[in-house]
Formats: structure tokens, C-alpha cells, sequence
């Protein structure tokens, strides 16, 4: 088998073995006599960011950012194209730039909040790494077994010891606003600010016109046009 990297001076490859040289993404492939190839993405990891005690890297903010943007895409704009990120808004920035700042803003949030969970209650609860290594198997259980994971996983360069890191992260993020909003607490959300906050947050419209000169094509199984209403 012969092993080759895309950049070598950020992962070195012989016989097999990948080196990390420098921080950023290569790809590693390996050719048989045959000519058959295998190719796996690989990040050199550095530390991007850190608030306190708590730090991620290059591929966790990547890992991130990726995700985000597939339930943008799903949930909201229906595809992804160019002409979309790149969509300027009113106060001139594109849209590629509103997400890139919402983005940062969630992750710097969930590093606060982990970083004030442990400020509250003195250290990270003891089965926060058993509860993260049960999600990644569940992960592992829905994506077809460990080995299709990693390979899942592969294109977004981080892998399921990576993933673990990220689901130990978010897992204390949620522990501390459940903290911090529970019942009875100083800053509880009542139901009352929940309706508040779903009032304020949609439109209301008092008239609704609705086009009735369309009937239903029993054949057709469809709506057709017809001159009466």
C-alpha cells in the first residue's frame, strides 16, 4: 500500500501512521498495487477558543459550525447555495455573515456556561464523561456501528473521541441553565413568558383572503380552476 497526504506539512503519513506537523486539514489516502484508493480527512488540532478553564478546538468549532448550518438549511432556507450566504442584508453585511456571528455567539455561550457551572458547583459532575460516552454510542447504534460513525464523522475532521469532547460540552451547557431556570429559582421562566415571548415573536393577522374558485378533481386528485366560487 502506498500513503500519501495532501499537505505534509501538516500531516506527515509513513506506512500508515499520520504525524502531526501543524495546525489544519490534509487528507490521507492509500493506493493498493491494484490501484484500488481509501481516503480519510485529518485535523492537526489547535486550541481557537477558550473562556476560563474550558477550551475547544479547530474541529470542535468546526464540527459546530457544520451543524448548525445543515439544520439552517433543512429547517429554514430548503438548499444551500451560494447566492444565499451572500444575500445582503440592511445593514450591509451578507447573511453568511449573520450566521457566521450567531454561530460564534452560541459557542461562546456554551464555554461561559460551562465555565460558570463550574464556578457555581465548584467542579464538572463526576458522570458527565459516562453520560457523553452514552450519547456517542447511541450516536454510533443510529448511524449503522461505530466504524460507519467514524467515517461519518470523518468529513466533518473530528472523530468519536473528538465527538465525545463536544457532547461533554453541550451536556454541561444544559445542565446549567436547568439550573439556573428551574422552577423556583430566581430567574424561573413562567408560562407566562413563554406565551409572552411566542406572542411577540410571530405575526398575527386579523384577515385572511382566501381564493375560492378552485374545486377538487376527484380524478386528478388535484385542485383545478372553475368559474364560480
Amino acid at each position: 500500500v502506498k500513503w500519501e497526504s495532501s499537505d505534509d506539512t501538516i500531516a506527515a503519513v509513513d506506512g500508515g501512521k499520520v504525524t502531526y506537523m501543524s495546525p489544519g486539514r490534509a487528507v490521507i489516502t492509500a493506493t493498493t498495487q491494484l490501484g484500488f484508493t481509501a481516503s480519510c480527512n485529518v485535523m492537526c488540532d489547535t486550541v481557537v477558543m477558550t473562556v476560563g478553564d474550558i477550551s475547544i478546538t479547530d474541529s470542535m468549532y468546526g464540527y459546530w459550525f457544520s451543524s448548525y448550518k445543515t439544520q439552517v438549511v433543512e429547517y429554514n432556507i430548503g438548499y444551500d447555495a451560494a447566492e444565499v450566504w451572500e444575500t445582503e442584508l440592511t445593514d450591509g453585511s451578507t447573511f453568511g455573515d449573520l450566521f457566521d456571528a450567531n454561530v460564534y455567539s452560541s459557542v461562546v455561550q456554551m464555554l461561559a456556561a460551562n465555565q460558570a457551572y463550574i464556578d457555581e458547583y465548584g467542579s464538572i459532575p463526576d458522570d458527565l464523561a459516562s453520560t457523553a460516552k452514552s450519547q456517542v454510542a447511541l450516536a454510533q447504534n443510529e448511524n449503522g456501528g461505530a466504524e460507519a460513525l467514524e467515517s461519518i464523522l470523518s468529513n466533518f475532521y473530528v472523530n468519536s473521541e473528538i465527538l465525545c469532547k463536544i457532547f461533554e460540552i453541550e451536556e454541561l451547557t444544559n445542565r446549567y441553565y436547568s439550573g439556573v431556570f428551574k422552577e423556583g429559582s430566581p430567574d424561573e421562566i413562567t408560562e407566562d413568558q413563554i406565551i409572552q415571548r411566542f406572542l411577540n415573536s410571530y405575526v398575527q393577522a386579523d384577515h385572511v383572503l382566501i381564493d375560492l374558485y378552485y374545486d377538487h378533481d376527484e380524478e386528478l386528485d388535484d385542485y383545478v380552476e372553475t368559474d364560480e366560487a
